[in-house]
């Protein structure tokens, strides 16, 4: 995250020095492009505006601006409220300034973000699995060290029929040895191996790159998704879904609001807008509609063969230059790829404008303006677009779609105002476009004709003045734009509910951001309050016990999260009982991440750093994946506990027999030798067999096991043992029969050792035995 280069003040000179060379109390320079290298407090703008973007820190999709006022009260503590301050490890989007490092290494946010990380890794407890094993080891150690220790013991008056009290001892050490072999499965490791093995294959095809094998099987008791928002719910591709102009009804000859809904999820220019053709690029409006969302933009749409489309600059005027490509208007002439499908339209626009200057975007106007000139009919026109409520204000004019401009009067304002506060209830991000041009331009901005006689302009040079020029201006329309849910998330979600896992998001994003999503992917019900969401710090205000209470049932939703919130997130529910599995993208992701029983790291979008710290990473970003990766991992715990039950209760059988043939006081009918041969070779197969069975089609309808759930019941260990007796007594019956048959009698055979006694005994006749 440590930049190569970092510009910095020093002996009265600007100079370029390595990055890792910064130090607290250096003053240093940041433009568009560079990374910032330190934690520093902007003490002066270069530009009218300047923003960085956090993403990867704070979760936030919207670039932070940045200014130089002091920030009073408890908001300095927030993170996301620090608007003064510059992150190491975040990038410039927009402007420069001059910072005053105040923090480098530790001490920088993602400094104490990696302290976490390591603080959470030491942290780690066992997985599920690992605890179920070494339990299951315990109690068979425990277990078959006291009766093998009986048995010798019970032998102790047979020993001397071996002729010395010690030959008869180590016999039944011998015996006891077997004993031992016979309960310890051998080939479960190998196994259990071998299963988890074919896990990450299957998991591979499904999108899931598993990291550590041991977490594949944890996903099977996963009780609680805890969910970043950004990225993995969302597409994390800024999308308009809604633009509104304002239409003359043919019959009443009423001016009214008309919305029309634009179709996509990302910054794939495929897509079509509700109620709107070609022919519609025939109208004025729509035109200058077109016009503005292309002018006024400095982002740029890119194609990548491996991940798609990808926008360079701030997210926002990327949509808008999405919409232009949908909007059409070049005559609908097709494009020749993918590169060309995301610009044929805006370079149509952008050919018939020069740009001449820019008003940049500034906090007080709330907006930014270009000003072009018309290539055609050689006159300058200002485009326009900014917060809707400001910009609106400064507008006297509107334009139709029949192409009329009527005065913008009372009761137009006040239904955009309502449309605009009904619009930002979904949540949609609203902007405004709008126009100036011919008379209403200042006299000096109207006749220049190159960007270099606009430079020297006295209206352009003047910033303050730009709120004057950007007046008197004609009102096109809306623009709603959201981070839009990905498709299938809400199936997934569903899904969740049906195997009984919850989903908590957990996002750095404002409170009705946050709900209006958990809506509508499923989170929340359509008909639910706030009252199941939190930010951070209003919920960490509560009492431990309320804490616990608020989340110990169903979904729920965290908002304005810092790090540390979501790990402290992640203990509380642990501290339940709670299997959890967080997934994350960004490197404030990454303490969550390692604390968790599975950390789930995005592929596409996830920073190295998450990567590293996760237990998996999905390859597609796709929160439907780790559904599906839930599915796996019951199915491999499911075809755990068919292997090992098999392996048990074959080994119970050897137990039975090599107990039962000890406590007749017959020849043991298997030494060591065998016991490993038939545990290793013979059942070894078998077992691994099992583990290719595909999941149950019920298995998504059960509710998770429980963390302390054993491998094997209660129940099905006495199955398993009347089926070990009935082995047992089956193989000593078979045993037994073949020694009879060939004329020994049972009381002989209880007292082998003094076959050297019996009468008319041949030694020839057991020879085929061996």
């Amino acid at each position: 995250m440590q930049p190569k280069t970092a510009c910095v003040y020093r002996d009265r000179e600007w100079a370029v020095i390595p990055g890792e060379n910064v130090v607290p109390g250096d003053i240093i320079y940041l433009r568009v492009g560079d990374q910032v290298p330190a934690d520093g407090r902007v003490i002066r703008l270069r530009t009218a505006s300047f923003s960085t973007d956090e993403s990867s820190l704070t979760g936030e999709t919207v670039p932070a601006a940045k200014h130089t006022d002091i920030i009073p009260g408890e908001a300095a503590v927030e993170l996301s409220e620090k608007a003064n301050m510059v992150f190491g490890g975040t990038t410039v989007v927009q402007g420069g300034c001059v910072a005053l490092v105040v923090g480098t290494g530790p001490q920088t946010e993602m400094g104490k973000i990696s302290t976490d990380v390591i603080s959470a890794r030491q942290e780690r407890g066992k997985t599920p699995l690992e605890e179920s094993l070494d339990l299951f080891a315990r109690k068979l150690t425990n277990v078959v060290g006291a009766i093998c220790t009986l048995m010798w013991v019970a032998n102790i008056p047979r020993f001397t029929a071996f002729g010395s009290w010690t030959m008869g001892a180590v016999h039944y050490a011998k015996s006891a040895v077997a004993l031992g072999v016979a309960a310890v499965p051998e080939g479960l490791p190998a196994a259990i191996t071998l299963c988890l093995s074919l896990g990450t294959k299957r998991m591979a095809q499904r999108n899931v790159i598993v990291r550590k094998l041991s977490s594949l099987e944890t996903l099977g008791c996963t009780s609680v998704i805890c969910t970043d928002k950004t990225g993995t719910l969302t597409t994390n591709q800024m999308t308009v879904k809604a633009i509104v102009t304002l239409s003359e009804s043919e019959n009443s000859g009423e001016f009214q609001t008309n919305e029309r809904a634009v179709s996509g999820v990302s910054f794939n220019p495929e897509g079509k807008i509700e109620r709107f053709s070609e022919e519609n690029m025939d109208s004025e409006l729509f035109r200058d509609f077109a016009s503005v969302c292309s002018m006024c933009n400095d982002a740029e749409i890119r194609y990548d063969k491996s991940i798609g489309y990808v926008s360079i600059g701030e997210p926002t005027e990327a949509a808008l230059k999405v919409l232009v490509e949908k909007m059409g208007g070049n005559g609908g002439l097709l494009a020749e790829g993918p590169m060309d499908s995301v610009r044929r339209c805006n370079d149509m626009w952008r050919s018939r404008y020069d740009p001449l200057a820019t008003l940049e975007f500034s906090r007080e106007r709330k907006s930014m303006s270009v000003l072009c000139r018309d290539t055609e009919n050689q006159f300058n026109r200002l485009f326009t677009k900014g917060a809707p409520d400001l910009l609106l204000a400064r507008c006297t004019h509107a334009s139709l779609e029949n192409g009329k401009k009527i005065p913008l009067n009372d009761r137009l304002r006040r239904e955009l105002m309502d449309k605009i506060s009904e619009m930002s209830g979904r949540p949609l991000r609203c902007l405004a476009l709008a126009y100036k041009d011919g008379d209403t331009l200042e006299s000096d901005l109207s006749t220049v004709s190159s960007a270099l006689e606009a430079a020297v302009s006295p209206s352009l040079r003047d910033r303050a003045g730009y709120k004057d020029i950007e007046s008197d201006m004609v009102f096109i329309g809306l623009c709603g734009i959201k981070d839009p849910a990905r498709p299938d998330v809400a199936a997934a979600i569903q899904q969740c509910k049906n195997a009984g896992v919850r989903v908590m998001m957990i996002t750095g994003d404002s409170k009705d951001t946050a709900v209006a999503i958990a809506r509508e992917v499923g989170i929340l019900s359509q008909d639910s309050d706030n009252s199941s969401a939190y930010t951070g710090k209003e919920f960490f205000a509560l009492s431990p016990s309320a804490q616990l209470d608020i989340i110990r049932e169903g979904n729920k939703v965290f908002c304005r999260a810092e790090p540390r919130d979501k790990q402290r997130l992640i203990s509380l529910l642990e501290s339940l009982g709670e299997v959890t599995a967080m997934t994350g993208d960004g490197v404030n992701d990454s303490p969550a991440l390692v604390a968790a029983d599975i950390g789930v790291a995005m592929g596409i979008t996830g920073t190295e750093v998450a990567k590293g710290a996760a237990d998996m990473v999905l390859s597609d970003d796709n929160f439907s994946s780790i559904v599906a990766a839930i599915e796996e991992g019951r199915g491999i715990y499911s075809n755990m506990q068919a292997f090992i039950g098999f392996l048990i209760s074959s080994n119970l059988g050897e137990i039975a027999t090599i107990l039962v043939a000890t406590l007749l006081g017959i020849p043991e009918p298997l030494t060591a030798l065998h016991l490993l041969w038939v545990n290793l070779v013979t059942d070894g197969p078998p077992a691994t067999a099992l583990g290719f069975n595909p999941p149950p089609r019920s298995i998504m309808q059960r509710h998770p096991r429980r963390r302390n759930e054993p491998l094997l019941s209660a129940g099905v260990f006495l199955k398993y043992l009347i089926s070990a007796s009935y082995v047992g007594i089956a193989t000593i019956g078979s045993y037994v029969w073949w020694f009879m048959d060939k004329g020994v009698t049972l009381r002989q055979l209880m007292n082998w050792q003094e076959c050297g006694k019996w009468n008319n005994f041949a030694h020839s006749a057991l020879a085929p035995m061996w």
